[in-house]
Order: structure tokens, then C-alpha cells, then sequence
């Protein structure tokens, strides 16, 4: 979810490696992150993407589950949450009712 309010769109369509961005997450999770459509677009309207952000969804969407945080405590806890990022929840909340809307 949180990659979904971050960049507008999920990481990929299914966790296959028929799936190409979930194919180059797999093998190249530092492409993915130069490469994803849905990341281009952030990076030409925001600027480049934190550090912290990338680590804590790459280790949230990690198939090795030992990578995965265990609990939400430990995600909030993360430096994404900790050295002060911030999500902006008007714009947030103005993109979610676009897609809503755009749903019905």
C-alpha cells in the first residue's frame, strides 16, 4: 500500500517473472527503481526518491521473506519514518479521489 500512495500505482502487475518490472525487481532492484513507469513520473514531478523510501519497500516487497519487516512496528520504526520523510496526505488524498473517481 504504501508504494501504491507514494507513486500512484502498484509495483507491479503480479509477483511472476512474467511480470517485467516485478522480473527486474528480482534481478536488478536498483533498476527497478530507475526504470518503473510509475517512479519515472514521481521522480520528474518530486525529485529524486529517498533513500530511506527505497529500502523500506524494497524490503517490505522482497521475496525473501527473512528481508521483510515482521511487524508494522517495525516499519514505522524504520529511518523512512524516523529521519523525518513525509508523505503529502493533501495531495495524497486528492490523488486517491481521482482514482475513485475515475473507478466509477
Amino acid at each position: 500500500m504504501l508504494f501504491i500512495f507514494v507513486f500512484g500505482a502498484p509495483p507491479f502487475s503480479r509477483a511472476s517473472p512474467l511480470d517485467r518490472n516485478y522480473a527486474i525487481f528480482l534481478r536488478k532492484t536498483e533498476l527497478f527503481w530507475k526504470v518503473h513507469p510509475s517512479v519515472k513520473r514521481y521522480i520528474a514531478k518530486n525529485g529524486p526518491v529517498s533513500e530511506p523510501l527505497t529500502d523500506l519497500l524494497t524490503s517490505m516487497l522482497s521475496s525473501d521473506l527473512t528481508k521483510r519487516p515482521v511487524s508494522v512496528k517495525e516499519v514505522l520504526e524504520h529511518a523512512f519514518f524516523q529521519n523525518g520523510d513525509k508523505i503529502d496526505t493533501k495531495e495524497l488524498h486528492e490523488e486517491f479521489k481521482q482514482l475513485v473517481q475515475d473507478i466509477e
